[in-house]
């Protein structure tokens, strides 16, 4: 990542919880945990995906289907929830993150632990206003990054 190695580097393992509404609160209060961190010159890094759907993947690979249209919604939606300033607002619009219909085409009921490290970086951001640093196309499907 730097070759100088002057960046500690600390891995922290998302949460999970008895349900997706439970894992979204302890991976954003997670992330707000880290903030003070973050404050002192440390980068908080999410290594998940805006988009996880492996089966789909793998098709649209195999030309056998084609990316559903909700992905690139979900992506609009980031790039749009990020970008609020305030913490706490930030927060309550991804307390809802289910209640898009195209989050469902991005990461399958139940198997969203990749989305989980976007929450805990948009927890870390404070009161920043996030913002999409870039987007591609990988395999066939969207992935986005995002800096706070």
């Amino acid at each position: 990542m730097r070759p100088e190695a002057d960046i500690t580097v600390v891995q922290v393992s998302v949460l999970t919880g008895k349900d997706e509404k439970e894992a979204t609160r302890k991976n954003l209060r997670l992330g707000r945990a880290l903030e003070y961190f973050r404050d002192y010159g440390y980068a908080i890094m999410g290594s998940g995906g805006s988009y996880h759907d492996f089966d789909t993947t793998m098709a649209v690979l195999e030309g056998s289907s084609e990316l559903p249209p909700g992905a690139e919604e979900f992506e609009d939606y980031l790039k749009s929830v990020a970008a609020i300033p305030d913490a706490k607002t930030r927060e309550k619009a991804l307390q809802s993150w289910r209640d898009i219909p195209s989050s469902y085409v991005s990461h399958l009921q139940a198997e969203a632990e990749h989305f989980w490290p976007f929450l805990v970086a948009a927890g870390g951001g404070g009161d920043v206003a996030g913002r999409r640093i870039l987007k591609f196309v990988s395999h066939g499907v969207p992935v986005s990054f995002f800096e706070w």
